[in-house]
């Protein structure tokens, strides 16, 4: 998919964050976009500003986490927009802090969102793309899903799945025409952290001020990544210097990964209020 003119791209997660930014990079490259999201007054906004630039624009508001929402959004986007060329599987939560912590009620919830609802939507509108033999997949996922990150275990979890996911798919589709990519950003300057549903206000402020955060990009420049990596293919978009440093060096040697990630949780740990793993102040 060289051009991305007069295609239809469907974007969840699409009011605020990487979702609303890529939503509008789309726009402006000639997509016209079908917004899913659970906010409502943000896929109006959204929604106002992809009609100021003059392409066509579709709100669906509906939790991707639940089936009936999915199956919604898939048919609605295909009768109201007569097809889909790019899926973007963006909306995402995060919980931040001990795994040990976390009820079963929390993963669930995380699960049901990060990773049921892409499979869910991909495999909604996997038909409609074989049939027509071209679309793109494309699934957000996260250097957490490269490297496993201690104090986001269950985002890890996920994102993880998502990353085996699109590498599977990218394989198994390209027969049919399908084209299959999966994000990897490291820290994105987004809503992401300060909504998490886990940990306190001060713990979330204390994590957006660590080192990790210094080299965040801004929603905008992570949008531009994600349509540069779609119009080249790209099997993985990784963004970020943080991205390709940290999976260089897993790959170079898993053990220094590990050593990184007993640095990283001192930092973490102190800025979400845990003095040592294991323990609380």
């Amino acid at each position: 998919m060289k051009d991305l003119r007069n295609k239809v791209a469907l974007v969840t997660g699409a009011a605020s964050g990487i979702g609303r930014a890529t939503a509008l990079e789309l726009a402006r490259h000639g997509c016209d976009v079908v917004l899913a999201d659970i906010d409502k007054a943000g896929l109006k906004q959204v929604d106002e500003e992809i009609k100021s630039l003059s392409r066509k624009s579709l709100c669906v508001a509906g939790d991707i986490s639940k089936k009936a929402d999915v199956t919604r959004l898939a048919k609605t986007a295909i009768a109201k927009m007569g097809h889909v060329d790019v899926l973007l599987n963006n909306a995402g939560i995060m919980y931040l802090g001990e795994a040990r912590q976390m009820t079963l009620a929390n993963w669930e919830k995380i699960i049901g969102i990060n990773l049921w609802g892409p499979v869910r939507l991909t495999h909604a509108l996997l038909p409609h793309m074989i049939g027509r033999k071209k679309g793109h997949i494309v699934t957000t996922a996260s250097v957490a899903g490269l490297m496993g990150t201690p104090g986001l275990a269950a985002y890890s979890l996920t994102k993880f799945a998502m990353v085996g996911f699109s590498e599977a798919l990218r394989v198994e589709l390209e027969p049919h025409g399908i084209q299959v990519s999966v994000v990897c950003p490291g820290p994105v300057k987004t809503n992401l952290n300060e909504h998490s549903e886990f940990g306190n206000k001060d713990s979330k402020a204390g994590l957006s001020e660590s080192f990790l955060m210094s080299t965040a990009y801004s929603s905008e420049k992570t949008a531009r990544e994600i349509v540069r990596g779609i119009l080249k293919n790209k099997g993985h978009i990784l963004i970020t210097p943080t991205t390709h440093a940290l999976w260089g060096l897993k790959r170079l040697s898993p053990e220094l990964g590990y050593q990184f990630n007993r640095l990283l949780w001192k930092s973490i740990a102190k800025n979400i209020g845990v003095t040592e793993p294991g323990g609380r102040k």
